[in-house]
């Protein structure tokens, strides 16, 4: 399930501050660039957190990775 994210755009009484919005947490950023880096690199994380969650499940079930010949 993809983690839900957008920006905010600065307005007025922000001071020029942009919001990257992850999962309903704010997060401050100097610039778009940097809320769409700070977006970036969540989904980046959460992709990694999501494929060693499988590893780990493969290795609880007693499953061999690809590759991986040895018994265990």
């Amino acid at each position: 399930m993809p983690i839900s994210t957008k920006i905010l755009e600065p307005h007025e009484a922000a001071q020029g501050t942009w919001i990257a919005v992850i999962e309903g947490w704010h997060v401050r950023a100097e610039s778009r660039s940097h809320a769409q880096r700070i977006i970036d690199t969540c989904k980046m994380v959460a992709a990694a957190a999501k494929k060693e969650a499988k590893a780990e499940i493969r290795t609880a079930l007693g499953l061999r990775a690809y590759g991986d010949h040895a018994p265990r």
